[in-house]
């Protein structure tokens, strides 16, 4: 069934603040993590943050931990959770998570192994978390993954080998984990040092939307400009370049980080050394031309760790370790969609609060809906913590149920209600029209189903909808789940549009009973006829219908019986009931018992069905 619902202009009933800021502000800071030992970031080019269309998803690891040291966890757009230990996730110690995600609800992370020679591994999640996959140079030193999923859910894994022997440099692999796969293609070597003892580390890697992969990498050998290449053939071959005038740190500290807008421009991230302090430098490639660097920290102290992206609407967001007040904090600057990319920057910010404690190599991500995602780690609480802070980009399409009005949490058995839910919506200047579902399932069973229409809720706003009438089961100790879900299909926070609770159905306590024989009186005339009547109560708060029995028994023989209806008797109100004539026997010497009963089947209180008295002749 499916009814309308008219908005009137009525005020938010329920307040559900799903997020501390407003729309186009960062929110509030909140704890991830809340472990005994330190927990890290990877320090890397890759990313240990990752959204997609529901959901953020974090991977760190965690020195709480001998052996299920790689920890994660993921939780809807704007709700984090409370601070815990996630979901651990590898069999031994290791180190650097990175994690990625395409929208299709999978999520794979990357890390790195802790016991030589140091292989990578792998695990994805898809409705459950799969085997751990090894992968790698196999019995090489491979190190600091930077990993990212296409659009059909293949992975793609950039890293850094070192071979052990001379002429001791490292060199930049690729390798692949096409969907549904058991294993990862065989290592791809995208480059090689040209002199001994020099190292390509440090990958980032991004995809375009023609297919190709682009990897940028930093390279210990003068003029120490980045490494880049591209494969337009999904890893088959890559072309290996030197981007020009991008002199660079050479440490973990100086990783670059790599991203792609909605035109194919690339943009990579890095810490420009060409004069003292270092600061952070963009560069961007169009077509085939990198641009000149821009400079876009301007630090009394250098800035490190630079991870950047590219959000909905096409602005490139960079965020950095920065200690130019003496404490380590978070920065970052932005670019907005068709800004100049030399003079168009806004200007670097503090993200993190001066609070006196260090905070420390910041990641960053965008979903598909504008919002974009950061967490770091951080001493204030005594140890080494998770943190993270989202900007939120847009006011969402999102409409929600707040609460479950009816029916209560107790219902009786066999009793009808009217189920009813506060929906509300948390745009700002859209309205909405949108049905809303409610079901009612009993041990696996969707027993009731309806749907009403919300028509034209405007931003802020909520209404109370009203569903069909529904009547719990003829059964005591019955549970239902009731599940109300807003069902609009534009609405880019799904992860609220459901809520429950538990509906237990039991016995009303229905209590009717005799109060008072009135006639016939004790004595009465042998072989003359009487009226039997009783007063009979309902003691219960709902009108009830029921018999009533009268018997009169004679030394243990029933010699008369009579049955009388009560129909729709209120509760808390009394009737009169009258029986059949009965006539006493032609002598002076019987006695008789007289026994009035109320023959309710579903009475719970039987002990005070029955009453007697003695009736002489």
């Amino acid at each position: 069934m499916r009814k309308p619902i008219l908005i009137l202009s009525l005020a938010i009933l329920v307040a559900l603040p799903l997020f501390g800021g407003g729309f186009g502000e960062w929110q509030e800071e909140t704890r991830i993590t809340n472990t005994s030992g330190n927990s890290y970031l990877t320090s890397s080019g890759g990313w240990g943050i990752a959204a997609d269309t529901n959901n953020v998803h974090i991977s760190w690891y965690d020195y709480s931990y001998s052996n299920d040291r790689i920890r994660y966890v993921g939780f809807p757009i704007g709700s984090p959770p409370d601070p815990g230990a996630g979901t651990g996730l590898s069999s031994r110690s290791g180190s650097y998570p990175v994690v990625a995600a395409n929208g299709s609800g999978n999520v794979q992370v990357s890390w790195q192994d802790g016991s030589s020679p140091y292989g990578l591994r792998f695990r994805e999640y898809s409705d459950s978390w799969g085997s751990i996959i090894n992968y790698g140079y196999s019995g090489r030193y491979n190190y600091y993954s930077a990993i990212v999923t296409d659009p059909s859910g293949n992975t793609h894994s950039v890293y850094h080998r070192y071979d052990g022997y001379y002429p001791y440099y490292y060199r930049i692999y690729y390798q692949r984990h096409d969907a549904g796969s058991s294993s990862f293609t065989s290592p791809k070597l995208i480059y090689t040092p040209p002199y001994s003892y020099r190292d390509a580390e440090f990958p980032s890697i991004c995809l375009t939307s023609d297919g190709y992969i682009h990897v940028v990498w930093t390279q210990d050998w003068s003029p120490y400009n980045l490494g880049y290449a591209y494969s337009p053939n999904n890893g088959s071959t890559f072309y290996t370049f030197s981007i020009p005038n991008t002199r660079t740190y050479q440490s973990s500290a100086g990783s670059p980080s790599m991203c792609a807008d909605h035109d194919d421009n690339l943009y990579v991230a890095y810490v420009d050394i060409s004069s003292s302090p270092y600061q952070i430098a963009v560069v961007k490639r169009t077509g085939t031309t990198w641009s000149s660097r821009v400079r876009i920290s301007a630090s009394s102290s250098s800035c490190y760790y630079p991870s950047m992206c590219c959000d909905a609407f096409g602005n490139i967001w960079v965020v950095w370790r920065d200690r130019r007040s003496g404490i380590y904090e978070v920065y970052y600057n932005r670019l907005p969609a068709g800004a100049e990319f030399a003079s168009g920057w806004e200007g670097e910010q503090r993200l993190t609060s001066e609070d006196g404690n260090n905070s420390y190599i910041p990641q960053i991500a965008a979903d598909p809906h504008g919002n974009v995602h950061v967490c770091w780690y951080d001493y204030r609480d005594g140890n080494c913590e998770i943190y993270y802070n989202w900007f939120c980009t847009v006011p969402p399409n999102d409409v929600a149920p707040v609460s479950i009005d009816a029916p209560a949490d107790t219902v009786w058995s066999e009793y009808t209600y009217t189920p009813q839910a506060t929906v509300a919506s948390f745009a700002e200047d859209t309205s909405f029209t949108f049905d809303v579902l409610c079901e009612f399932d009993s041990a696996g069973t969707v027993v009731y189903s309806d749907t009403a229409a919300v028509i034209d809720l405007a931003g802020g706003d909520s209404v109370e909808v009203s569903f069909s009438d529904w009547t719990a089961g003829e059964a005591d100790g019955l549970s239902y789940t009731m599940t109300v879900i807003t069902l609009l299909a534009e609405d880019t926070r799904p992860a609220n549009d459901t809520l429950s609770k538990t509906v237990a159905a039991i016995w009303p306590p229905r209590d009717v009973a005799p109060v008072a024989i009135i006639t016939p009186p004790a004595f009465v005339w042998a072989g003359c006829p009487h009226i039997p009547r009783a007063v009979i109560a309902n003691l219960w708060e709902a009108p009830e219908t029921f018999d009533v029995r009268c018997e009169f028994d004679s030394a243990g023989v029933i010699i008369y019986s009579d049955t009388a209806s009560v129909s729709d008797l209120a509760g808390g109100d009394s009737v009169l009931v009258e029986f059949t004539d009965w006539s006493a026997g032609a002598s002076d010497e019987f006695t008789y018992l007289v026994t009035v009963t109320t023959l309710h089947p579903k009475d719970l209180n039987p002990a005070n069905d029955t009453i007697s008295k003695i009736v002489a002749a």
